[in-house]
């Protein structure tokens, strides 16, 4: 009788909790299987247990053995541990959004502390190299090194007024001077654009092709210009070139010209001979100089007046 009441009980209980919480069907089911357990008169509450596990129903009532109803802290103690888990799962998910923002904010690099730390390591990567460059000496520069224009000097246009000398197309003593170095004037311009003549190139300043072209001269291809050198006679070496031809012509000119059946011609050019340099002699003598015989520079400046 004490079997037939405890189940009778229960079922009423059942009943009137699962009216009361409106069950899903699947709550529905777990309750119909318990409900049979139940009619089978079964006392295994284990197996109850089992079932009811994920539901919200879990041990709320215990019958004991002798008939009496006990209303536990299952529910409570389920659903309290529901929220807690509820809870758990939300801070969860906060700590895991956290974790999500900070690694964003890491990759970004949009945030302080992440920009901090990105900058700190792009501090201690970055190698700082520094380039010491000297600004050039006017005795540094050579010859090629930079663009010459007018007014220029260093040891680059020394170089210069020495080839064009060397390949007698200018005095040494026509180049002007600043701090000991040539300076690119007038009278150098003159000189490179002659031998741009000669070269057959453009008139385009001292540029790297006529420096090339000015190294590799051939003097016997130079158009010589009257007081670039010294005339005079010597038995051992003809001299000849265009500026024998002016000085014969000036000579002429100024009343103290030579034989003409004594000139002599090679190739083109007239050649310096011992009656031209007694021609010189007496000009020299006619004007208060020294009577060397040699046409210097002195004697072709008085012979162009």
């Amino acid at each position: 009788m004490k079997k037939a009441a405890r189940n009778l009980i229960q079922r009423t209980l059942l009943g009137a909790i699962a009216a009361f919480m409106h069950p899903t069907n699947a709550t529905a089911n777990t309750m119909d299987a318990q409900n049979n357990l139940l009619l089978t008169n079964s006392d295994n509450d284990t197996e109850i247990a089992k079932l009811s596990k994920p539901k919200v129903i879990k041990n709320v009532l215990r019958v004991a053995a002798n008939g009496e109803i006990k209303l536990i802290a299952g529910h409570s103690s389920h659903r309290s541990h529901s929220s807690h888990r509820s809870h758990s799962s939300g801070t969860s998910g906060s700590h895991y959004s956290h974790r999500s923002h900070v690694s964003s904010s890491t990759g970004s690099g949009s945030y302080g502390g992440s920009s901090t730390s990105s900058s700190s390591s792009s501090s201690s990567t970055k190698t700082t190299t520094t380039t010491t460059t000297s600004t050039p000496t006017q005795n540094s520069y050579l010859l090629g090194d930079r663009v010459i224009t007018k007014g220029m000097y260093g040891s680059d246009i020394n170089e210069l007024a020495r080839l064009l000398a060397a390949n007698l197309y200018i005095n040494q003593s026509w180049v002007n001077r600043q701090d000991g170095y040539a300076i690119y004037d007038d009278a150098l311009i003159d000189a490179v654009q002659r031998f741009q003549d000669d070269a057959n190139l453009p008139h385009n300043g001292a540029n790297e092709e006529t420096i090339q072209a000015l190294r590799l001269w051939d003097t016997k291809k130079t158009t010589i210009k009257l007081g670039v050198r010294d005339l005079r006679y010597s038995p051992n070496n003809e001299t000849c070139g265009a500026d024998v031809d002016e000085l014969i012509l000036l000579l002429f000119r100024a009343g103290y010209g030579p034989d003409r059946t004594k000139l002599v011609k090679k190739d083109e050019h007239y050649v310096m001979t011992e009656d031209i340099s007694k021609a010189i002699k007496r000009f020299q003598e006619a004007n208060s100089l020294v009577a060397t015989g040699i046409a210097n520079e002195k004697t072709i400046e008085l012979l162009k007046k």
